[in-house]
């Protein structure tokens, strides 16, 4: 699909372009040589905006969908920005031919809602890791998010990241602004950085936002009465309608598919091939939150 214009996610520059002065990072972009990195950019007007700002900065912006970048490419004219796709996912260690398989490169990272998209969506730890390799030692990682203090501080004070972590809170806008100072260059352990992250992330949602509560398991009770009244026995279900009272009927706002449900059921024992029953689902929840 065609993009159009220029949208904002979260803040807008204006909402935040105090961050960008020394003040703000220790980052000094008002000098030759100086290098922004703004990830996530989808078809934001914010890199114009820093490159506008600071005229000797480079301000180099990535995306993983093509069409957005294409499309800036065509909407900022100002020479000193650059954009590319690169997902920040996928792409991690595999050579692209441009600025982006520099390490320790960028003074500053940007990041507006990129994070928290990530964060749903999982592997959150493959992103920090890739944005500490292309820091400079004293870079920062400059974060604008939705989430809490509490997990924010969490997840980027963990030792594996070496990153001195301040936290800000934007009250009037709601925002969680973090940024993070690179210490060393030292290599990452990815295995016991992906375990901690897990650790962090399970405590936090089932003691901060418990998928399954007192309130859930009577719906899911209530529910899967009310199919069985309708032709089924022995507490069992079809598996669709397991899923429907699950995610469909409640958690709606999780956007949890009929797919991703099946993937994760394998690693579920469940007694009847195809069907489940009220407690199995319980038990299916409480394993995957």
């Amino acid at each position: 699909m065609e993009k159009d214009g220029q949208f904002d996610w979260i803040l807008s520059y204006n909402d935040i372009k105090h961050y960008f002065n020394p003040s703000g990072t220790g980052i000094n972009l008002d000098h030759e040589g100086s290098k922004l990195l703004v990830i996530g950019c989808g078809t934001s007007p914010m890199s114009e905006c820093i490159a506008q700002d600071f005229p000797r900065c480079t301000v180099v912006s990535i995306d993983n969908d093509a069409e957005c970048i294409s499309h800036m490419r065509k909407e900022c004219k100002n020479p000193r920005t650059e954009w590319y796709r690169y997902d920040i996912i996928e792409d991690c260690g595999v050579p692209q031919g441009n600025v982006m398989d520099n390490n320790n490169y960028f003074d500053l990272v940007v990041d507006k809602g990129t994070f928290d998209a990530v964060l749903v969506e999982g592997a959150t730890y493959k992103m920090l890791a890739d944005i500490h390799r292309l820091l400079r030692i004293g870079g920062v990682y400059m974060l604008f998010s939705i989430n809490t203090q509490k997990l924010l501080t969490a997840l980027f004070g963990l030792t594996e990241l070496q990153f001195e972590v301040a936290y800000h809170e934007d009250k009037q806008n709601k925002c969680s602004i973090l940024l993070c100072r690179k210490r060393s260059d030292d290599t990452i352990d990815m295995e016991c950085l992906a375990e901690k992250e897990d650790l962090i992330l399970d405590q936090y949602f089932k003691s901060e936002h418990p998928l399954v509560t007192a309130e859930l398991v009577g719906k899911i009770n209530e529910g899967f009465s009310r199919v069985q009244r309708n032709g089924c026995s022995g507490g069992f279900i079809p598996l669709k309608d397991a899923y429907h009272i699950m995610f469909v009927a409640n958690n709606a706002h999780l956007c949890y598919t009929y797919d991703l449900f099946q993937e994760d059921l394998a690693g579920i024992t469940l007694t009847h091939s195809g069907l489940m029953s009220a407690e199995e689902a319980v038990q299916f929840l409480n394993e995957v939150q």
